[in-house]
């Protein structure tokens, strides 16, 4: 029988070859780890990747956005402004033409009264122009309202100016700036 010594002798390549098998198989293992690792490192970074290209076109979005919207507020600003514009210079042109036609009805009225006034001195004329000095009187009371009539429709369109540049202020004052 053979000894102990021997038995191990003859075991000694079976276990080197044992062993040399546990470690190709740990470094088999070890080496698949390795593999899924960058494997999901490579995942993760294509995910990342996308992810950053998706952040950066949403950005982009976002801020051609916000222009279109800022030259949007500012084109409303400036119709606004166009318009107020055009309304006030509307209002002062028609005011002024009613100042205009008023001062001249005015002056009609007083040359008239004054030409009256001649032939009043004149007795046997005044008793002729009576019916007509009631009709200038008239006439003259009646420019006095048109006159009267103008200064309101130039004072209303004074407080539509004003009211229309307390409009702009206020819609300036709730809109964001771009």
């Amino acid at each position: 029988m053979p000894s102990v010594s021997e038995r191990l002798a003859g075991a000694v390549p079976h276990i080197a070859a044992l062993l040399v098998i546990a470690a190709l198989a740990f470094a088999g293992y070890q080496w698949a780890q390795v593999q899924q690792q960058q494997l999901e490192k490579a995942a993760l970074a294509t995910e990342f990747g996308v992810y950053r290209e998706t952040l950066e076109r949403q950005t982009r979005e976002l801020v051609q956005l916000e222009a279109q919207k800022g030259a949007r507020i500012a084109k409303t600003r400036q119709e606004a402004l166009d318009a107020e514009l055009l309304a006030r210079q509307a209002a002062q042109a028609d005011a002024d033409r009613l100042r205009g036609s008023a001062g001249q009805l005015q002056r009609y009225a007083e040359d008239l009264a004054t030409s009256l006034a001649d032939r009043a001195r004149d007795a046997a004329a005044a008793s002729r122009c009576t019916a007509a000095e009631g009709r200038i009187r008239q006439l003259s009371e009646l420019v006095g309202a048109l006159d009267d009539f103008a200064e309101q429709a130039a004072t209303a369109a004074e407080v539509r100016g004003r009211a229309g540049l307390l409009c702009e202020r206020t819609f300036d004052a709730l809109t964001p700036e771009p």
